[in-house]
């Protein structure tokens, strides 16, 4: 579940189009807290990826459609795929503009883009992201009710695609590999770990690159839900120069829970 934060600054330009608008875009503003950074004084993926689903959650609350909101009816979104585009990342304490849009429905899922840019003005990270509403009773995918669809703005465009249908399968004895185990504080509202934590994960067999160091772009997969106390498999292997296939899989079945391609600067493959 996105992290608290103070309210949102919502372009008044922007608040004042009807709902049906297309392309309504949702606009916040954010500063990079001195606890998002790394020692490079950058802001962490896991920052990057909390600034992006807090911006979800609060564009959902102007539709009545947050999560919490949901809940009372027995519904949750989960998100199935993330694409992030790191043009750079930006600075400690650095003044943040947040904008992000409904990209389109296709049958059961709801397509989300976001734009960030930096105190230049200029955008230094893009994502796409699709979601699926959730039955948490019977923790599965539904058909999308009417009142929700009726409720989601009708779609702006897309700032990103997702290049491949789906991320290759990584074979279970390549590459590298760290186990871990899900802890209290990786669980969020739905009972299982955010995915915030999980871009995290993804990075873990990485140990002989730098702190510094972070991929230019990430695409995940969620394929299954990690759930507290279960030991995962994490693995990681690189298929080209600065190409990285990632997987995710429970220790117990070895079954894939999650996938993932980063692209890195070349460079920072030396090591």
């Amino acid at each position: 579940e996105p992290m608290n934060r103070p309210q949102p600054a919502t372009d008044t330009a922007i608040a004042d189009r009807p709902a049906s608008d297309p392309g309504e875009v949702f606009t916040a503003t954010d500063r990079v807290q001195f606890y998002e950074v790394g020692p490079d004084r950058r802001m962490g993926l896991v920052a990057v990826a909390n600034l992006l689903q807090q911006a979800a959650g609060d564009h959902a609350q102007t539709m009545q459609l947050t999560t919490d909101q949901l809940i009372g009816k027995g519904l949750s979104w989960v998100l199935t795929r993330q694409r992030i585009r790191l043009l750079r990342r930006p600075w400690s304490n650095e003044e943040l503009t947040v904008r992000t849009w409904t990209s389109g429905i296709d049958r059961r899922t709801f397509f989300r883009e976001f734009q960030v840019c930096g105190a230049d003005g200029q955008p230094c990270i893009e994502a796409t992201s699709a979601w699926l509403l959730i039955d948490l009773a019977a923790r599965r995918a539904i058909a999308p009710p009417d009142w929700v669809v009726d409720a989601v703005p009708a779609a702006g465009p897309r700032l990103l695609t997702f290049e491949t249908r789906s991320i290759p399968v990584l074979p279970p004895d390549a590459g590298r590999s760290v186990t871990l185990r899900a802890r209290r504080s990786d669980i969020d509202i739905n009972g299982h770990v955010n995915n915030a934590y999980l871009l995290a994960w993804i990075l873990e067999p990485l140990d002989h690159l730098g702190l510094d160091q972070a991929p230019a772009e990430v695409d995940m997969v969620f394929l299954a839900e990690c759930r507290h106390g279960a030991s995962y498999t994490v693995r990681a292997d690189e298929q080209a120069p600065g190409r990285w296939l990632h997987a995710i899989a429970t220790e117990a079945d070895g079954r894939d829970r999650v996938r993932a391609a980063t692209i890195w600067p070349v460079a920072s493959t030396d090591g």
